[in-house]
C-alpha cells in the first residue's frame, strides 16, 4: 500500500474532518479498557498503518502496542510473518524465502516530532537487530512486554530460512507540524542502523506522519475487487471454469505493493500447513519447465470463492473480495516462484481455475471443507466452519458480541472492537473455566484444537447436529455445551481483565497475563459454590454479580500459589500451578454432585 507523502498542511476543513473521523473511531472503541499506558491514538495509528495486513485482528493490534515507561521510544512493535502476527507459540516452517514484516511505531497525539525522540529509536533498532546481543548488553532498559517481544523476535527470525524483510518506522503525530532538518537526519541513521545489521533488509524511509498525512491515511482502503484473466473458460449456474496463465494468476494474487495478498486467504484451511512434499513437488515443476508436462495437467488447481462475481468482458472477471479456498499451498509456491524475477520470459503455461459464486455461509462452509478434505488435514484448520460455532455466533449476537469466525468479518463493519469476540479469545477462556488446567489456557490453547479428544469434549464432536438423530454412539456422546456456557467464559474472563486493570492493585504485564485464567477459575468456582464447574451451573452463572471486592479477596489466594512457582511466565504455564489451584478449589468448594471435564493431561 503506498504511503501519502504530501508536503501540504491541513486546511481548517481538513482538521474537522480529521477529528470528525477519530470522533467516530472513538465511538466504535466506546466501553473497552485498554491496558495500561497505551492510548485510543495509539490504537488508532496501529490500526491506521496496519491495514495492510488485513488478517489481523483487533486482539493482535492491541497485542502489538506496548508505550510507556522503558519503551525506549517504541509504542507499537509488530513482528509479521506471512500476513499473521508471531508470538511466543508461533511455529516457524522450514521454507525458504518467508516474507517478515517489521513494524515499529512511535506515536505523539500532543507533541510534534522530536530528534531526541528519534534518537531512542536509533538505540533500540541495535539492541533489536543484533541478534548476539543479550538483555545485559542492551543500550538502554526496557519493561518485560517489549523485552518479550524482543526475545521472541530474536529466536524466531534465526529460525526462518533466507526470509525476505522489509521493516517501516513511523513517527505519527497528531499536530500540523513538519519534520525540520534534525529531524530527517535522526531518521536517516535509524534506517542506517538497521541496514548495518541486516543488509539484504528492504528497509524503507522513516515516515514522518503528521496530521495531514494522517488524514491522507484514514481514507485509504484495500482494493475490495481484483480482475481475473482466462484463456479459456466455461460458464455455468453455479460458477465458472477455466484454465488462466500463471504470470496471469500470479498478478491476481499480488498487491499494489508487489506483496502476496493475504486476504485471499482467509477462508482457505491450508493455512496452518508447514513445508510437504507437495510443496517441493510444485516448486521443482515450476522452476524446470522443460522437464515437466504442462502446469494444469499435473496440479489440481484453485477454487476461489466469491459473493459477487461479474463478467467484465468474454474471458474476464471482476471477483468481489475473492477467497482462495483450495490451492493456497500452490498459489503461495506460485507467487514465490514468479516473485522471484527468474522466470521465463515467455511463460504460457497454465493452471486451471474454478470461481463459484455463492453467499450462502452453509454453503460456503460445505464447499471449504469439501475442497480440503482430499488429504489429511491439522483439526484446527476446519475448527470454526462446524455447526457449533455458528450457533455460538448467534447467541452472542443477542448479547451484543460479536463472535468473529471469520477474522476481520465484523471489524470491516464497523463493529464495536470490545464487543468483538476472537476465536483465540473464546478458546481460552473455555479452557480455563471448564477444565482443571488453567495452564493450557495460558500457553497451549492451539492443543484444545488439534487433539480430536480434547476438542469434542468442549465443543463437542465435529459431526454432532442436535436437529437430527444419529446412529453413531461417538457422535451422541459428544455433544457440546450449552451455548451459555461459552458466553459465561468469555465475559467470566473479560469480567477478570477489568479488574485486573485497576492501578491499585500495581500488576505488571507479566503477572496479569499469568493470572488472569487463574483468577478466573476461582471467581467461577466461587460463583457457584462447586470445585468441579458443571457446565448446567456455569451457564447460569450471574457473570454480573462478581463484585470487586471479592476479586480482590480471591487475587490474594492467587497471587500466593503464583509466587510459590516463581511470579513468572514459567509459573503461568506450568501444570503444577494449575494443579496447586485446583487442590485449593477442592479444599475449599467441595460439593457433592460436581464431576470436572477431563481433557487429558
Amino acid at each position: 500500500m503506498p504511503l501519502v507523502t504530501q508536503e501540504e498542511t491541513l486546511s481548517q476543513n481538513d482538521v474537522l474532518g480529521l477529528n470528525s473521523e477519530y470522533e467516530r473511531w472513538l465511538g466504535r472503541t466506546s466501553g473497552l479498557s485498554f491496558p495500561r499506558g497505551v492510548t485510543a491514538f495509539d490504537v488508532f495509528c496501529a490500526e491506521q498503518f496496519l491495514k495492510p495486513h488485513v488478517l489481523l485482528s483487533d486482539q493482535d493490534v492491541l497485542s502489538g502496542l506496548v508505550g510507556k515507561s522503558d519503551d525506549g521510544g517504541v509504542d507499537g512493535f509488530y513482528f509479521i510473518l506471512n500476513g499473521a502476527l508471531v508470538d511466543e507459540s508461533t511455529e516457524i516452517s522450514a521454507q525458504q524465502g518467508q516474507s517478515v514484516h517489521l513494524v515499529l511505531l512511535q506515536t505523539k497525539e500532543g507533541q510534534g516530532f522530536s530528534p531526541t525522540a528519534i534518537d531512542k529509536f536509533d538505540t533500540f533498532t541495535d539492541d533489536l537487530l543484533d541478534l548476539t546481543k543479550t538483555p545485559n548488553k542492551y543500550g538502554r532498559k526496557y519493561h518485560n512486554k517489549l523485552q518479550d517481544k524482543m526475545r521472541t523476535f530474536k529466536d524466531k527470525y534465526q529460525q526462518l530460512s533466507l526470509p525476505k524483510i522489509a521493516i517501516d518506522y513511523y513517527y505519527i503525530t497528531r499536530q500540523d507540524v513538519m519534520e525540520n532538518e534534525g529531524c530527517e537526519m535522526s531518521g536517516r541513521k535509524v534506517v542506517a542502523t538497521a541496514r548495518r545489521h541486516i543488509s539484504k533488509a528492504t528497509i524503507n524511509d522513516f515516515h514522518f506522519i503528521n496530521a495531514a498525512r494522517l488524514y491522507s491515511q484514514i481514507g485509504i482502503r484495500p482494493p475490495t475487487t481484483k480482475t481475473l484473466s482466462f484463456i479459456e473458460i466455461m460458464d455455468a449456474s453455479e460458477g465458472w471454469v477455466g484454465v488462466v496463465s500463471l504470470p496471469e494468476f500470479y498478478s491476481f494474487l499480488k498487491k499494489e505493493d508487489g506483496e502476496r495478498n493475504e486476504a485471499m486467504f482467509d477462508d482457505n484451511v491450508r493455512g496452518f500447513q508447514r513445508e510437504t512434499n507437495v510443496n517441493q513437488s510444485i516448486q521443482e515443476t515450476l522452476s524446470s519447465p522443460e522437464k515437466s508436462p504442462e502446469f494444469w495437467l499435473l496440479n489440481n488447481g484453485v477454487t476461489i470463492l466469491s459473493s459477487l462475481v461479474q463478467p467484465k468482458s468474454l474471458r474476464k472477471l471482476e471477483i468481489t473480495d475473492p477467497q482462495i479456498v483450495n490451492g493456497l499451498q500452490t498459489s503461495r509456491q506460485i507467487f514465490t516462484y514468479y516473485s522471484s524475477g527468474q522466470t521465463p520470459l515467455d511463460d504460457k503455461r497454465r493452471i486451471l481455475i474454478r470461481v463459484i459464486q455463492n453467499a450462502n455461509e452453509n454453503t460456503r462452509d460445505k464447499i471449504i471443507r469439501a475442497t480440503n478434505n482430499q488429504n489429511p488435514m491439522p483439526a484446527e484448520a476446519l475448527f470454526t466452519t462446524f455447526r457449533i460455532h455458528k450457533q455460538i455466533e448467534t447467541v452472542f449476537l443477542r448479547h451484543g458480541l460479536f463472535y468473529e469466525r471469520r477474522k476481520g468479518f465484523y471489524r470491516d463493519q464497523g463493529k464495536p472492537m470490545s464487543q468483538i469476540v476472537p476465536t483465540s479469545e473464546l478458546i481460552p477462556a473455555v479452557i480455563a473455566i471448564m477444565t482443571d488446567r488453567q495452564d493450557d489456557a495460558r500457553g497451549r490453547p492451539k492443543g484444545y484444537i488439534q487433539d480430536t479428544i480434547k476438542r469434542w469434549k468442549l465443543f463437542g464432536h465435529d459431526d454432532y447436529d442436535d436437529s437430527q438423530i444419529t446412529s453413531d454412539k461417538e457422535v451422541n456422546d459428544n455433544p457440546p455445551f450449552d451455548i451459555s456456557v461459552y458466553l459465561n467464559c468469555v465475559r467470566l474472563v473479560r469480567r477478570v481483565d477489568q479488574f485486573l486493570e485497576t492501578p491499585k492493585l500495581r500488576l505488571d504485564a507479566e503477572a496479569k497475563r499469568n493470572i488472569r485464567f487463574y483468577l478466573a477459575k476461582y471467581a467461577a468456582c466461587a460463583a457457584i459454590g462447586n470445585a468441579h464447574c458443571p457446565p448446567v451451573e456455569i451457564s447460569k452463572m450471574d457473570v454480573d454479580a462478581i463484585t470487586d471486592e471479592s476479586l480482590r479477596t480471591y487475587l490474594k489466594v492467587i497471587r500466593g500459589i503464583y509466587r510459590r512457582y516463581g511470579a513468572n511466565d514459567d509459573a503461568g504455564r506450568s501444570p503444577k500451578m494449575s494443579a496447586a489451584l485446583n487442590k485449593t478449589l477442592m479444599r475449599t468448594f467441595l460439593k457433592a454432585g460436581g464431576r470436572p471435564v477431563s481433557c487429558g493431561k
